[in-house]
């Protein structure tokens, strides 16, 4: 079989494949998010198929054959009136998407080349001069690829002297010791973990950073796996008003209504729950893409990592958790935004799934209780981190917090 046959049959094929597997399974396109564009197709209707059901899955419609097919039923280029069902119909494995999506993505970068190759050689037969030529040719070069990946040493220099004319983009937590430790706050594509043993106050640190986030007007949402929305708002109204959140509770709680209303209508509109308890990574993952998407959220909060339901038939906990951490990671620094991840301590201290949550975030928090009876409390490790010196904030008899049950509660320092 010639070459550029073999080339168009191999892209077919993938294409093909790619397009049946997200009609029967449209939450397969996370697990190909940035590896190809609608451009990387060879055939146009294939591409327009495929940038139609990513919109639709970004609006929250349904993808199938049948309410894909008054979109390209009158196509010309359509093989026939059933291309659609017959894609879906070939797929007998979801497996292979991410493989169909490079092979895509090969395909297309090599026919960019060889596009390049002959209009270079067209302009050589016209000018016998062929220096000028020859620049022309090693600059398209390095802008041929449509990889979202590939760049070279000269273009990562150039982003970095143009982000010297900007501030950083970085959000205070309002916590004063751990912002320092983070240098300044969070930082727009970095990815945070905060691991702790059950009941150490990982969801009490978050709520708190998410209400200190909420005060200072950056939008962000939080992905509620474990303690609810309501109890979660509950804890952040009591903090504003001065009281415990048990106070929801009592008998006297109808006393609460009038300060509850006028906080309400005073406090900011910064923060996005999700309530996703039992929720697979592929529900997750797509709430996320247009949480940024639509309503242009700054980063996320993730409470907490092992309660994400969704693990394949062949694979193993370990490996299921490390892709979400992994997902997680890649998809906020391609998207600048943040986001934090809290883990959970089994007995002995060690962080489930460890591997996964270590190499994914740029820092790691691990939270312990102190064993001071005179100074209840909690000291806070910072064990890995990228672009910090790690370092510990109070020790295990001389906390550096404490959880403030006289108001919210919330995550408060000595």
């Amino acid at each position: 079989m010639d070459e550029p046959i073999l080339m168009d049959f191999i892209a077919a094929e993938a294409e093909q494949g790619l397009l049946g597997i997200l009609l029967v399974a449209p939450q397969k396109i996370h697990d190909i998010t940035g590896l190809i564009t609608s451009e990387d197709f060879a055939y146009e209707i294939n591409g327009d198929i495929f940038t139609k059901i990513s919109e639709m899955i970004t609006n929250d419609k349904k993808v199938s054959p049948v309410t894909l097919k008054p979109w390209f039923e009158n196509r010309k280029d359509a093989p026939n009136s059933m291309y659609l069902a017959e894609l879906a119909g070939a797929v007998i494995s979801t497996l292979n998407c991410v493989s169909y999506a490079e092979t895509i993505h090969a395909s297309a970068e090599k026919r960019r080349f060889l596009d390049l190759l002959d209009e270079m050689k067209l302009k050589a037969f016209d000018d016998p001069d062929v220096s000028d030529l020859k620049l022309e040719l090693s600059t398209r070069l390095e802008n041929t690829s449509a990889s979202v990946f590939v760049k070279t040493k000269q273009q990562v220099l150039i982003e970095v002297a143009e982000s010297l004319k900007d501030s950083t983009e970085f959000y205070d937590i309002g916590i004063p010791r751990i912002s320092k430790a983070m240098g300044g706050g969070l930082y727009a594509g970095f990815t945070y973990g905060f691991a702790g043993a059950e009941k150490s106050g990982k969801t009490t640190i978050a709520q708190t950073i998410s209400y200190n986030l909420n005060e200072t007007g950056v939008d962000h949402a939080y992905i509620a796996l474990e303690m609810g929305s309501k109890q979660i708002e509950q804890r952040n109204v009591a903090r504003s008003i001065g009281v415990n959140s048990l106070a929801f509770l009592g008998e006297n709680k109808a006393g609460l209504i009038h300060p509850v209303a006028d906080h309400t209508c005073k406090t900011n509109n910064n923060t996005l729950y999700l309530d996703m308890a039992g929720c697979s990574f592929n529900q997750i993952k797509a709430e996320i893409i247009k949480l940024v998407t639509q309503k242009k959220i700054r980063g996320f909060i993730l409470d907490y990592w092992q309660l994400i339901s969704g693990c394949e038939p062949r694979q193993s906990n370990s490996d299921f958790l490390f892709s979400i951490a992994q997902w997680c990671a890649g998809y906020c620094r391609r998207n600048g935004v943040w986001c934090i991840i809290l883990s959970q301590l089994n007995r002995d201290g060690k962080l489930l799934g460890s591997a996964g949550i270590e190499r994914a975030c740029d820092q790691l928090y691990v939270l312990k209780a102190s064993e001071n009876e005179l100074k209840e409390g909690i000291y806070i490790t910072l064990t890995h981190s990228r672009y910090t010196p790690t370092i510990q904030m109070g020790n295990i008899q001389d906390p550096a917090f404490f959880i403030n049950k006289k108001v919210g509660p919330y995550l408060d320092e000595y």
